[in-house]
């Protein structure tokens, strides 16, 4: 959650962007249930 609550960690996290999409995915994949 820290990650999510601070921008600059965001930007120093490369791999932050691919984790977020990944989660989206699978909440994407949930709702269409």
């Amino acid at each position: 959650m820290e990650i999510l609550i601070n921008p600059h960690k965001i930007e120093q996290n490369l791999d932050f962007e691919d984790i977020l999409n990944h989660h989206l995915s699978e909440l994407d994949m949930m709702n269409e249930k």
